[in-house]
């Protein structure tokens, strides 16, 4: 005998009304052509961090498309970001669609 409930006729919920785990990340609110930079944890590599930073997922549900690029010492120079950014490493993030 087991320990769980069979249930019957319990309607099951569609995709988007189920339960969503809410962002830290700031996807919702980007417009096309912004972007964010989010900084490397100490000791953590491009894979770790794209891993960690995910906007596909969120972007492939809600028709809207990420590029991110691995930033590091020396990358931020020809693009004219602020000078306390230029000693970081992580990630850029732009919303491209």
């Amino acid at each position: 005998m087991s320990e769980f409930e069979i249930e019957e006729g319990v309607p099951l919920p569609s995709r988007k009304t189920g339960i969503t785990a809410a962002t830290p990340w700031p996807w919702p609110e980007m417009e096309v052509n912004q972007s964010v930079f989010i900084p490397a944890k100490k000791g953590e590599t491009a894979s770790n961090i794209r891993s960690r930073v995910t906007p596909h997922h969120y972007g492939r549900k809600n028709d809207k498309t990420f590029k991110t690029r691995w930033m590091k010492r020396g990358d931020f120079s020809e693009m004219g970001l602020p000078a306390e950014e230029k000693r970081k490493l992580g990630v850029r993030v732009w919303r491209t669609k």
